[in-house]
């Protein structure tokens, strides 16, 4: 019991970063199974072994008493059966703690993937995880093969020289009497054979408590490695214990790695005063979430003493002087901490994260009066600038697009491209790679989307530019593409980042099929557009697939939506109409639009309708032969891409 407390206490001790690189299953058997199986070893094994080895010693000394001679002759093999209990002992040692290793591993994957089961589901990730446990699962069945192998050749082993002492005390008994008369009773001959039992039965009661004893001694290292592993973080000597954190927050050149020196913070230094509101801005992996994390474990944020929201929560805050903390419906379903169908802050992923709720900003509709900018009020003449409207970016584009009506579809092409559908009410969930999102909360209603994104589309012309550098500009690929307006069989798949939707496929990188000698510098440009369309379409034909809509019209924004060549492939591929409207910039579109309905500048979807000015309309020009052979040869480029996958150092 004391050993199991010791070690508990030495996993407290242990800095967060030690326990979260540690799996929970392996910390569990350390605490539970591996001190089990040294208090059998004290209760089981070290007790019938002390009572075997004087059994051994009792029967030695009773056959010297006896017979001196005979007793020697007994011995005779025993150097042979200390070699094979050394040789099995080496083998069994590593056969077991192999095993016992193997075991962690898969109660240490069982144990995590059960408690994350919901985020395993929500990710679509139930064939990679089992996957991981079939690997463990497979590992643990080739040590036990090598340990019940180990054990088949030692105990037959042990048999044999017990067969074996009792045949060479007969033979060399029989030699004897025949070659120099010597006398010897039968009785004596017959006690002999049974000290031999007497001697080899204990030695195979030893030999099935080495099971026992090798998983102990196992267990015993396993736990001993806990016991030495020092925490990274140790209490200075002179350290004093917070009871009261109201005071200022300060960061004095802080470097923080979760493993190794893998650093997501290098030399951070900064100071929040008390009551002082903060914003962490900066791009993916940039550290943000670490930073938070450290302040949130040494901070009373159950007081209130810290805010967190999203970019938009932020620059409410700011405009209305510190008044409001606020954040709309469709910015907070995609947090990760927000619950679409109860419409309220998730607690078991609050928990999950460690996220205190009381921290987070109310979650409100997209139109509505929040507030006012009172922080500009010394450029605005006294006059309050009412804030009216919130909204996630790809949402204010599929408003500013006036999808209204379920089943409304629009795409933006930017550096990669984001298709959202409008489902209304109906809360779509996905079994192929769509994410399903809140649209934007209006006039007392949730409206929800399918939202499928695309890794790479614009940033593909980007590295035609700056990587390849056979353009100048990237509208240049359109010029090219007048002069050859086809690829001539060229498939380019850019997943320079891995495949989105509907693969999800983050290990694949960018390749290129069907070159030949007649390819052409315009055929490859080509093939980087016509990759944007056909990305665009396998989340499409998912969004058909899900929501069991027919799309006969797509509306599209974005920079790379002015291309024509793109635009005219997106509706042959597609088969469906493409409505370009003039202003390619409907994300402040959408936000204003909302803002105006809220403050009176219209009165109606209707009126938002009215204002829609279309630019151009692309119709299909392939047939349905001409669409399937180009759709079916990407499609193989995909997969076999997929399928060639260089692993690291290769």
């Amino acid at each position: 019991e004391k050993m199991r407390s010791d070690v508990f206490s030495k996993i407290e001790s242990w800095a967060v970063a030690q326990i979260n690189n540690t799996p929970v299953g392996k910390l569990v058997t350390r605490v539970t199974s591996d001190i089990d199986a040294i208090n059998q070893m004290y209760t089981s094994v070290m007790i019938n072994l002390i009572k075997d080895v004087i059994v051994i010693i009792s029967v030695l000394v009773v056959m010297f008493f006896v017979n001196a001679e005979m007793a020697l002759y007994v011995l005779a093999l025993t150097p042979l059966v200390i070699i094979a209990s050394i040789v099995f002992r080496l083998f069994a040692r590593r056969a077991y703690r192999n095993v016992r290793t193997s075991i962690s591993k898969v109660n240490a994957n069982l144990s995590e993937n059960i408690s994350g089961i919901k985020i395993t589901q929500a990710f679509n990730q139930e064939k990679k995880q089992f996957g991981t446990f079939k690997e463990c699962s497979d590992e643990l069945r080739r040590n036990q093969s090598k340990q019940t192998f180990t054990n088949a050749v030692f105990r037959p082993t042990i048999y044999v020289l017990h067969i074996g002492t009792t045949a060479l005390l007969t033979y060399l008994i029989a030699t004897r009497i025949i070659d120099s008369n010597f006398v010897l009773s039968v009785g004596l001959l017959v006690t002999f054979s049974q000290y031999i039992d007497k001697i080899y039965t204990p030695i195979q009661q030893i030999v099935e408590q080495f099971d026992l004893l090798q998983s102990s001694l196992a267990a015993g290292e396993r736990i001993s490695e806990i016991l030495e592993t020092e925490p990274d973080i140790v209490d200075d000597e002179n350290s004093v214990e917070l009871t009261d954190l109201r005071g200022e927050i300060e960061f004095k050149n802080v470097w923080f790695a979760y493993e190794d020196e893998n650093w997501i913070l290098k030399d951070v230094s900064f100071k929040i005063n008390a009551r002082e509101t903060v914003a962490f801005v900066g791009a993916t992996g940039s550290g943000k979430t670490t930073i938070l994390s450290l302040i949130v474990r040494n901070y009373e944020a159950q007081k209130g003493e810290i805010l967190f929201g999203t970019v938009d929560s932020y620059l409410v805050w700011k405009l209305t002087s510190g008044k409001v903390h606020v954040t709309d419906y469709s910015n907070a379903s995609r947090t990760l901490l927000y619950n679409i169908n109860t419409l309220e802050w998730d607690e078991e992923l609050l928990d999950l994260f460690g996220v205190p709720k009381e921290i987070l900003p109310k979650v409100v509709e997209s139109s509505d009066i929040y507030g006012y900018a009172t922080a500009l009020n010394n450029i605005t003449d006294g006059y309050e600038i009412p804030i009216a409207s919130i909204i996630g970016d790809q949402q204010a584009s599929l408003f500013g697009q006036c999808c209204f009506e379920s089943g409304d579809v629009k795409n933006t092409y930017g550096t990669g491209c984001f298709m959202l559908m409008n489902t209304k009410n109906k809360l779509v969930k996905s079994k192929n790679g769509l994410l399903t999102t809140i649209a934007w909360g209006l006039h007392g209603k949730i409206e929800y989307a399918l939202e499928g994104s695309v890794f790479v589309a614009g940033s593909a012309v980007q590295w035609l530019r700056d990587g390849l550098r056979i353009i100048e500009k990237s509208s240049d690929v359109e010029k090219y593409s007048t002069r050859i307006p086809d690829s001539n069989g060229v498939y380019f798949v850019p997943a320079f980042v891995g495949l989105g939707t509907p693969y999800w496929d983050n290990d694949v990188r960018g390749t290129t099929f069907g070159i030949t000698r007649a390819t052409q510098k315009e055929h490859f440009i080509n093939a980087v557009v016509e990759s944007i369309a056909y990305q665009s379409k396998d989340v499409m034909e998912v969004m058909i697939k899900e929501s069991h809509m027919k799309i006969r019209n797509l509306a599209v924004d974005g920079g790379a939506s002015a291309n024509n060549y793109l635009m005219q492939f997106q509706a042959n591929i597609l088969n469906c109409q493409i409505t370009r409207p003039k202003v390619l910039e409907t994300t402040a579109k959408g936000a204003a639009y909302l803002a105006g309905l809220k403050t009176g500048v219209w009165n109606s979807l209707d009126d938002l309708k009215k204002l829609y000015s279309v630019e151009r309309i692309f119709t299909n020009q392939f047939d349905s032969n001409t669409r399937d052979k180009k759709y079916n040869g990407w499609l193989k480029a995909v997969n076999a891409t997929r399928y060639f996958k260089v692993e690291e150092g290769e």
